[in-house]
């Protein structure tokens, strides 16, 4: 199905595991081998695009086969059908529900979203994650939600056989997070001295440019680079009502000048983006 990809792309991240589960997990834990990351530094590893539609429409459909459509897990992952973006070429606005819904959109980052709602996202991600680390690394089976009617957690983990069996093994946890304006500035800085290039050509047109543009399509095809950390669409923080970045409403020196901005979100040019940090497992005490 076509909402399956994120699941799908993680299972084939992962599917050259073999027998031996000390290899295979720490082959799979590998940020090398963690989807959609990289690592900066010693301390900020973090996501190389913003959140697509795609990458949202299946946290929507993993919450629908799993929940159901009535239910509030489900519907907490509607976006509001009243807030709208331009469209390209045309002069008029489409609804951010709408967009989700058209392929040709399914690789431009996903706006609209609430801070809470991100932050759901984020954990929903490292659950899903985690578990196929697990999988991967032959520790357990996968089980397809639709059938099981539960999301498998760290909780899940901390309370079966496997933990006490694996825990001198798989002892630090893959959290996704919504980052700090701090985190966020460290690592427009140490990108600024590396001489990394942050806006693309398409974006940099965009940007320069004093009118309403639309935003562009995610990168995905190099692996070493950093998109949009500035421009395209702000980026939601963990403070509510902060982002970072700047969006296709502002012109470059309006970005460059206020990094940081106050928005009122949900909005139709603030997304998001996930940082990443391995988080210490408790063992004696499941959450």
């Amino acid at each position: 199905m076509r909402y399956l990809y994120f699941l799908i792309t993680l299972t084939i991240f992962f599917s050259c595991a073999g027998t031996n589960v000390q290899k295979n997990y720490k082959k799979s834990s590998s940020i090398e081998n963690l989807p959609g990351v990289i690592s900066i530094n010693d301390s900020l590893t973090i996501d190389r695009n913003e959140i697509s539609n795609i990458a949202w429409k299946e946290y929507m459909h993993h919450n629908l086969v799993t929940y159901g459509e009535f239910s509030d897990q489900y519907q907490s992952t509607l976006l509001k059908k009243d807030i709208y973006v331009p469209i390209k070429g045309i002069d008029g606005e489409d609804s951010i529900a709408l967009r989700l819904y058209i392929d040709r959109y399914d690789m431009h980052p996903v706006v609209g979203v609430s801070l809470d709602q991100a932050k759901d996202y984020a954990r929903w991600r490292s659950e899903r994650v985690f578990e196929m680390m697990l999988v991967s690394s032959r520790m357990k089976k996968l089980e397809h939600a639709n059938e099981t009617k539960k999301m498998y957690s760290l909780d899940d983990y901390l309370k079966s056989p496997i933990a006490t069996q694996y825990r001198d093994l798989v002892t630090h946890y893959p959290e996704y997070y919504i980052p700090t304006t701090e985190e966020y500035n460290a690592a427009l800085e140490y990108i600024l001295s590396k001489d990394i290039i942050l806006i693309d050509s398409e974006t940099s047109q965009v940007l320069y440019e004093e009118t309403r543009l639309p935003m562009v399509k995610l990168n995905y095809e190099d692996k070493k680079k950093i998109n949009h950390l500035l421009g395209n669409v702000s980026e939601l923080t963990s403070q509510d009502g902060i982002s970072f970045g700047g969006s296709y409403k502002n012109s470059q020196q309006e970005i460059l000048r206020e990094t940081v901005r106050k928005e009122s979100t949900p909005s139709n040019h603030v997304g998001f983006r996930n940082f990443f940090r391995w988080v210490k497992i408790n063992y004696n005490e499941p959450e």
